[in-house]
């Protein structure tokens, strides 16, 4: 076939259609801020459950991603991004198995405005142990993209129960659960909270001070269920 022909390779490393259809969908605008895919190279992907894919760029990015999978007329999103340095991770947990788009977006992180879609994956869930799991809301701070959320991962609390929250954050002083601080041994930052009733907000903060006053700065909200 002429697709097939090396005469009409334009790979640096020449590959076959059928490998070249099924690389990952990259964007025009991928290219132009350097997106990479690095874990998950191919567009469809077979889960169970969960799945973390990483990018790299030459750039400070900041990520986002939707999950839409279509079952009637309803649409469900579960997925994280997360920025470190140049590298973007992206967490998917979906809901229920089934049939998944999986759309990521990027930008520079200086950049105003929405950002730009860079790459689409197919995937197909087979099994999801928690259906009702959720990733706690990520607020736009400088201070979370360095950090890490060991526990509790699901945004839901059982109401009136004991919480321990653990998180990794090297490069913040103090972190706090709404006003009760976590006690800091080595980056990492752990403590016991209270969940009470059911509706109430956990928000996980960075603490700094300016002067004599205390600055709290919301990074991840969990919520009693």
């Amino acid at each position: 076939m002429m697709s097939e022909s090396m005469k009409w390779q334009l790979l640096k490393n020449p590959i076959s259609l059928g490998d070249f259809n099924n690389n990952v969908q990259l964007k025009a605008r991928a290219f132009a801020l350097d997106v990479t895919p690095v874990s998950q190279k191919r567009r469809y992907i077979a889960i169970k459950d969960e799945i973390e894919l990483t990018f790299k760029s030459q750039h400070r990015l900041q990520y986002s991603a939707k999950l839409p999978h279509f079952d009637g007329n309803w649409i469900r999103e579960k997925q994280s991004a997360q920025s470190k340095s140049c590298i973007g991770i992206i967490t998917v947990h979906p809901p229920i198995a089934g049939k998944y788009s999986l759309d990521i977006f990027a930008k520079h992180i200086t950049d105003e405005g929405p950002l730009d879609q860079v790459a689409v994956y197919n995937i197909q869930c087979n099994d999801v142990k928690d259906s009702t799991f959720e990733f706690p809301m990520v607020y736009a701070s400088d201070y979370t993209d360095q950090c890490d959320i060991m526990q509790p991962r699901n945004a839901r609390l059982p109401d009136n129960s004991d919480v321990v929250f653990e998180i990794k954050a090297p490069h913040v002083k103090n972190v706090s659960v709404n006003t009760e601080m976590l006690k800091s041994n080595g980056g990492t930052f752990r403590g016991k909270i209270k969940a009470n009733d059911k509706g109430l907000t956990y928000t996980v903060n960075a603490i700094f001070h300016k002067g004599s006053i205390i600055h709290f700065t919301g990074m991840f909200q969990f919520y009693t269920v």
